[in-house]
C-alpha cells in the first residue's frame, strides 16, 4: 500500500465512522486534560487558534467551556468529521471550519497563536517531520501543543497477538524514548507522559471501538488472521479482563519572540 493510498484509507475509515463519539471515551479524556493546560497559557486578547484533527470537536468545546475564546480555525482530514463538530458547535463570526491535511495541507489565515492537536499526530506517516512544519504556523510568542499515542498505547492486545505468534494489525506509534529529539530547542516543557486505560466487554467490543473511532486503518503490509487464530488471540487479551492501555504524551512548543 502506497503512502497515498494508505492516507485516502485512514481518511476513508473517519469518514466512516459515525459511531465515534460511543467509542471515544479515552479520546474525550485526554481533550478535557488538553483543554484544561491551554487554559492555564498565557495569551494575547483574541488569540488565532487552529485545531488540527477536531474529530466530533471534543478539544474545541472543551476550550470554549474553559473560556478560551478567540478566533478558530477547525480543521480535519475527515469531511464528515468537520461537518459533525460544525453541527455540535454552531457557526459564529469567530470560528470557522475546513477539511485540511495536517500532515501535508497548508492553512490558511495564519500564522496563530495556539496550533493544538488531540490524538492525531499518531496516524501520520512522519510525525516529527509534521511537528516541524506547525511550528512555523505558530506565531512568535504564540504555542504549538499536541497530544500523541506512543509505543505502550494497547500493550495489552499486542501481547495477546504474541502469544499466538502473529502480528497486530495496529500500526506502530512512536518510543516515548525518541520525541525528546523532536525539536527541543522549542520546547516550553519537557515531552510529558499520562497512561489511561479502558476495560472492554470482550475482544470483539475492543476491535469494534477501533473500526467506530475510525482507527482501524492497519499497518502496511498487514494480513488479517485466520478466524481460528483470532479466536484464540481473544483469549489471551480477555484474561483477566479485556483492557487496553492508552499511553499518551503531550507535546508543548513555544516559539520565541525574535523567531524569524
Amino acid at each position: 500500500m502506497s503512502t497515498e493510498t494508505r492516507r485516502e484509507a485512514v481518511r476513508e475509515a473517519f469518514d466512516a465512522a459515525e459511531e465515534y463519539d460511543q467509542y471515544a471515551v479515552v479520546q474525550h479524556g485526554v481533550a478535557e486534560d488538553l483543554a484544561q493546560k491551554l487554559s492555564t497559557l498565557y495569551l494575547v486578547d483574541n488569540p488565532k487558534i487552529l485545531e488540527i484533527g477536531c474529530g466530533t470537536g471534543y478539544l474545541v468545546e472543551a476550550m470554549m467551556e474553559r473560556g478560551i475564546y478567540g478566533d478558530y480555525l477547525v480543521t480535519d482530514v475527515s469531511p464528515a468529521m468537520v461537518e459533525r463538530t460544525r453541527a455540535k458547535i454552531g457557526e459564529g463570526s469567530d470560528i470557522s471550519y475546513a477539511v485540511l491535511d495536517g500532515e501535508y495541507g497548508e492553512p490558511e489565515g495564519g500564522p496563530f497563536d495556539i496550533v493544538c492537536s488531540n490524538l492525531t499526530l499518531q496516524w501520520f506517516d512522519d510525525p516529527r517531520t509534521a511537528i516541524g512544519r506547525m511550528l512555523e504556523w505558530v506565531a512568535p510568542g504564540g504555542h504549538l501543543v499536541v497530544t500523541i499515542l506512543t509505543s505502550g498505547t494497547f500493550a495489552e492486545w499486542r501481547k495477546a497477538c504474541e502469544a499466538e505468534g502473529v502480528e497486530p494489525g495496529i500500526p506502530k506509534f512512536p518510543e516515548p524514548a525518541d520525541l525528546g529529539d523532536w525539536y527541543p530547542h522549542y520546547w516550553a516543557m519537557p515531552p510529558k507522559g499520562h497512561r489511561y486505560a479502558r476495560i472492554y466487554k470482550n475482544g470483539i467490543n475492543f476491535l469494534r471501538s477501533l473500526h467506530g473511532l475510525g482507527a482501524n486503518t492497519p499497518k502496511e503490509g498487514y494480513t488479517p488472521m485466520k478466524p481460528s487464530v483470532l479466536r484464540r488471540v481473544f483469549r489471551h487479551y480477555e484474561t483477566p479482563n479485556a483492557k487496553s492501555t492508552y499511553d499518551v504524551v503531550t507535546l508543548h512548543y513555544t516559539v520565541p519572540f525574535d523567531a524569524e
